[in-house]
Formats: structure tokens, sequence, C-alpha cells
């Protein structure tokens, strides 16, 4: 899995919790079950924790380690979100097509130019400072 960036992967999401908890309302091999419960599990509580995290992004919440330099791409598309604009609306801002920036979030901005995150952080309202120790 991986961030969610959209409202549309948001209620993909919670659709996918609401159908792990039918899977694991039904009965099965006790044995089977467990085993399979377990994986369940684990992926649901991961979708679980990715809905949190958006859900806390578009309050304005952007977690901390999303400053760091190598999550530039991740702070990015969290900028979006905080804004309340689809790609769609980004990609109208940046004068690109809605594919080139769904491309770039795809692969959270890496490989992207200095001068193009430099353009998304502009259009997106937010002045970065990078400091070197």
């Amino acid at each position: 899995m991986g961030m969610i960036k959209s409202d549309k992967e948001l209620a993909g999401s919670k659709k996918k919790v609401s159908e792990m908890e039918l899977y694991k309302s039904q009965s099965i091999d006790e044995i089977r079950s467990a085993a399979a419960l377990y994986g369940l599990d684990s992926f649901q509580s991961q979708i679980e924790e990715e809905i949190q995290e958006y859900e806390s992004i578009k309050k304005g919440h952007i977690p901390e380690y999303f400053f760091e330099f190598e999550n530039m791409g991740l702070l990015l598309i969290a900028l979006r979100i905080k804004k309340g604009w689809t790609q769609a609306r980004l990609a109208q801002e940046l004068g690109v097509a809605p594919s080139q920036v769904s491309r770039d979030e795809n692969n959270d901005y890496y490989g992207v130019s200095l001068p193009t995150i430099k353009k998304n952080l502009k259009a997106l309202d937010f002045d970065l400072k990078i400091s070197f120790n």
C-alpha cells in the first residue's frame, strides 16, 4: 500500500475495511480462519492507518517526517490534500495535464527536477527553506 492520495482512494480504502469486516464475520475452518484473519487484520490495520493519516492531513496536520528532504514527494502530495485540491486542480494551476500530476504523485515525485518541485510549492502557496548541517 502507501499513502492515500485522493478522496476517491479514501472511499475505496474505507470500502475495503468494510469488506474485510464482512469476511471476518463469515465462518470457515478454524485453522484456516486463524491464519487468514491474522493476514486480514494486518492488512486492515494498515489501511485504517492510511485512512487516519489522510483524514489528519485534510485537517491540516502534516506528519513531521514529511518535512525531511527524502520525503519531499510525500510533502507535495500532503500540501495538495491539505489545500483541498484534486490532482486536476493542481494540474490546472501548474498548466500541465492532469495525467502529469497523477504520474508524478504515483511515483511520489521521484526523479522530478528541482524547478518542478519549486513550481509545485509555489502553486500550493508553500515556502520551503532547506538548510544543511
